[in-house]
């Protein structure tokens, strides 16, 4: 009998070694696993996703407003603080004043940096006129930028003279504090003026005001005007004041003038254009039916049609040089 008693403590011993040494440690791995999903997860998780309507959010800086920001809806969590925006409209301050305002079919606001992204069918507008579409616009909140990645489309505010400029162009940056819209490559505009004919800009780069009218267009400028067309490294469009109509044009830092008479240089050139009047000054330099003719002023009347020189000299027989 003693022996069963041996035995059946020896087995028990063993047992219980087998519970601590084998089934123990694998229940407390298990327990550890569970502990850790349920962390996983509830990182995972974070803060429900919230869906609002309606909503209006403002953002200032030194006691004035940035932006103010209208969507119809908005999707996110607080933890990820970015937020999903439908049907956005954003007014853009300077001094208490809305200087542009920007609407597109959705968007995207990040909550930390407030940097925000409007797409599809996004249009600009500055407050003296100027429309701009595009299908994609950024907003930089620390530089106050706007900034248009890929091609965009710009109409200019109407005129007494009718439509205003129309302009194609690829990637802008606005900078609202300086109201400024520039345009960085593969500008194309042009302007139908009070007598039907259409004025056409070609150049490399654009400036526009966002207050008042002035444009500036830079880089290998071409201006064809009527018959003739201007070459030059610069052209500054003036308006009358306080009006959107299109005065004057001056072009300037060395430029050529050709039509199928005639051909002409000069430092610099301006077009009234209301008369259809051109002024070359500067070393003005006009070549003419084999003559060549050099003065203070070579005027042009009528867009062209007619001549004037002041102070003429004449050298005959020059042949023109292109």
């Amino acid at each position: 009998m003693s022996n069963w008693r041996k035995i059946a403590f020896s087995l028990l011993l063993v047992f219980l070694l087998f519970e601590i040494i084998v089934i123990f440690p694998g229940r407390l791995e298990k327990n550890d696993n569970i502990e850790e999903q349920q962390k996983k997860l509830s990182k995972l998780s974070g803060t429900p996703e919230q869906v609002m309507k309606q909503i209006n959010l403002v953002e200032a800086q030194h006691g004035h407003r940035d932006w103010e920001l209208f969507a119809e809806v908005a999707e996110g969590t607080q933890e990820k603080a970015m937020w999903e925006l439908k049907k956005v409209r954003v007014l853009f301050y300077t001094n208490e004043v809305v200087v542009y305002t920007v609407t597109g079919n959705r968007g995207q606001i990040d909550g930390k940096s407030k940097n925000m992204t409007i797409e599809g069918d996004v249009v600009t507008k500055s407050a003296n006129g100027y429309e701009y579409r595009a299908e994609q616009v950024y907003y930089l909140a620390a530089e106050r930028k706007i900034r248009t990645p890929g091609a965009l489309s710009m109409i200019g505010p109407k005129d007494s003279q009718g439509q205003g400029l129309l302009l194609t162009g690829t990637r802008m940056t606005i900078l609202v504090d300086n109201s400024k819209m520039l345009i960085d490559s593969e500008v194309r505009a042009s302007k139908v003026l009070s007598d039907q004919r259409t004025l056409k800009i070609e150049s490399d780069s654009a400036e526009f005001n966002g207050v008042d009218n002035e444009a500036k267009f830079l880089g290998r400028v071409k201006l064809s005007y009527d018959k003739m067309e201007i070459r030059g490294p610069l052209a500054i469009f003036s308006y009358k004041k306080g009006t959107n109509l299109l005065d004057s044009i001056l072009m300037k830092g060395g430029i050529q003038a050709v039509d199928q008479q005639k051909f002409a240089t000069a430092e610099n050139m301006t077009v009234d254009v209301l008369t259809q009047k051109m002024v070359f000054r500067g070393q003005p330099r006009l070549v003419q039916n084999n003559d060549e003719l050099n003065g203070e002023e070579i005027i042009f009347l009528e867009g062209g049609k007619k001549v004037k020189v002041e102070k003429v000299k004449v050298n005959a027989n020059e042949s023109p040089r292109n």
